[in-house]
C-alpha cells in the first residue's frame, strides 16, 4: 500500500515538473492584458461582499464616504473622482447612513458587480455559473465513489 501511494506521488512530480519545464514555453502572460484594478483583485479573493468593502476603501481614500455612528458611512459632500465603476454605484446608493453589509443588497452594486465578474469571465480569470455547475457535476462521481472505495 505504501509503494503505490509512493509511485503515485513520484508520477504526480514527474507529471508537474514535466508540465512546469515544457520547452518552448514561455512565461505566462497577463490574461486581462492589463493589471487588475483593487476592486477585482478583491472580487476574484473574496467575492461580493470583499469587493463592496474594497469600493468602500476606495471611496474613503477619494474622501467621498466618512465613518459614521455604529459601523455605519455616510456621504460626504465631495463627489469621487478616478473611482472604479463599484465604488461610484455604492456612492449613488448611499443616502444617509448605511451599514456596508447592507450595501451588497442593493440593485445597483449587484448590477456593478455582476459587470466586473463577466469582464473577469472573458478575460478568463473567473469561471461562469454554467462552468462551475459543469465542473462540479463532472466532479460528482468522484466524490461518490470515495466513500464506497474507502469501505471496500
Amino acid at each position: 500500500m505504501i509503494t503505490e501511494v509512493a509511485a503515485a506521488a513520484a508520477g504526480l512530480l514527474l507529471g508537474a515538473a514535466a508540465l512546469r519545464l515544457l520547452p518552448g514555453r514561455g512565461p505566462l502572460r497577463d490574461p486581462a492584458g492589463h493589471p487588475l484594478t483593487p476592486v477585482e483583485t478583491a472580487l476574484l479573493r473574496g467575492g461580493t461582499r470583499a469587493a463592496v468593502r474594497t469600493a468602500l476603501v476606495e471611496l474613503y481614500l477619494a474622501g467621498a464616504v466618512e465613518p459614521a455612528w455604529q459601523h455605519t458611512v455616510r456621504r460626504s459632500t465631495t463627489p469621487p473622482t478616478g473611482c472604479s465603476d463599484l465604488a461610484r454605484a455604492v456612492y449613488r446608493v448611499l443616502h444617509g447612513r448605511l451599514h456596508p453589509r447592507l450595501l451588497e443588497r442593493e440593485d445597483r452594486v449587484r448590477e456593478a458587480t455582476r459587470a466586473a465578474e463577466r469582464q473577469l469571465a472573458r478575460d478568463g480569470l473567473l469561471l461562469t455559473r454554467r462552468r462551475r455547475l459543469a465542473a462540479r457535476a463532472a466532479l460528482l462521481p468522484v466524490f461518490a465513489a470515495g466513500p464506497v472505495m474507502a469501505w471496500a
